[in-house]
């Protein structure tokens, strides 16, 4: 739970260890200098693996200026790189986390199909989010912004309509605060 907490938007996003194709140790928020896409793959997942990287080539030609990166979840670094030669991998920032307990734990990354948007100075856009979603292009173009609203805040607006007892007005608030509280 406490991990989820630190992936909540506008937070930086937490370090992983994470390995370049020169097995070079790579700090993630240092090579991000603008909207970053990150997306996860394995070579188990084949379909998956081949569509993310199509997906983000189709996004990148739309989006010239948000740069992708994939990052490879369980393969050695022998067989990630000869998957990336052999599939012509060439769209993104390829990385490859050598430890995936750590991605799970700091990411909480359990599956593959998740995708990360993070704002060019390193915080969370949108850490739970699908590169496969109807609307992700929407969460791209439309950062999410944290919403906080008492239920004081929100009975002052229901005031300012006519014609709403007191009683509903409370109702109506307490539902709104609610609702606010689970974006």
């Amino acid at each position: 739970a406490n991990s989820i907490q630190k992936l909540k938007n506008n937070n930086a996003l937490p370090d992983v260890s994470l390995l370049d194709v020169n097995k070079k140790t790579v700090n993630v928020k240092n090579i991000i200098t603008k909207k970053t896409i990150i997306y996860f793959w394995t070579k188990q997942a084949d379909s998956h693996s081949y569509h993310s990287h199509k997906k983000a080539e189709e996004l990148k030609a739309k989006y010239p200026e948000i740069q992708f990166i994939a990052i490879n979840i369980n393969n050695s670094q022998e067989d990630w790189l000869k998957e990336i030669k052999t599939k012509g991998f060439t769209n993104s920032i390829e990385l490859r986390a050598p430890n995936f307990e750590e991605l799970k734990d700091k990411w909480v990354i359990n599956k593959v199909y998740r995708t990360m948007i993070i704002n060019k100075n390193g915080s969370i856009n949108n850490a739970f989010v699908s590169m496969f979603d109807a609307n992700f292009e929407n969460s791209i173009l439309f950062p999410v912004l944290p919403i906080s609203i008492s239920l004081i805040e929100v009975s002052q607006i229901f005031r300012h309509i006519s014609n709403i007892q007191p009683s509903i007005i409370l109702e109506l608030s307490e539902f709104c605060v609610n609702c606010i509280a689970l974006l």
